[in-house]
């Protein structure tokens, strides 16, 4: 994954690398230099420093790609235990996960997320996009 071979990279170096500049190279990585209003959304969030690690960051992403937030709060915090049991269960450091949240269960880690959940809906709406189907997809992977 991106974020072994930055931690590695920086490691070399005697640094560590921040939750935050992994998230934004994965975004980075999966946008280019799209202009698209999912792209845009996630690089606002990321700047104004709203992404709290890989989960959060991945629940943003289904926000702004697949209309997560319009599924029923228990239905994201099911979504989040999957995707906080997937980033364990490939050894994804907790630091780079959760951020400064490991130990929280997923219902907490929804709450932490919802703000900027809804922030994300209003950014797309703001782009004039009411539903999910209305973004343009133009990602470097599809």
């Amino acid at each position: 994954m991106l974020y072994r071979f930055m931690d590695k990279q920086a490691r070399t170096r005697g640094d560590q690398i921040s939750t935050e500049a992994v998230c934004n190279m994965l975004i980075f990585a999966r946008y280019k230099a799209s202009t698209a209003p999912d792209a845009t959304v996630l690089k606002t969030l990321s700047v104004a420093g709203e992404i709290r690690g890989l989960c959060h960051l991945v629940a943003l992403i289904l926000t702004v790609e697949a209309g997560f937030a319009e599924n029923d709060p228990m239905v994201q915090t099911e979504f989040i235990e999957v995707i906080a049991s997937e980033l364990r269960r490939k050894g994804v450091p907790d630091e780079y996960a959760f951020g400064d949240d490991p130990h929280y269960d997923s219902a907490t880690l929804w709450f932490l997320y919802r703000e900027s959940i809804s922030q994300a809906q209003v950014l797309l709406h703001d782009a004039g996009y009411t539903t999910r189907s209305q973004v343009p997809n133009d990602r470097a992977d599809g």
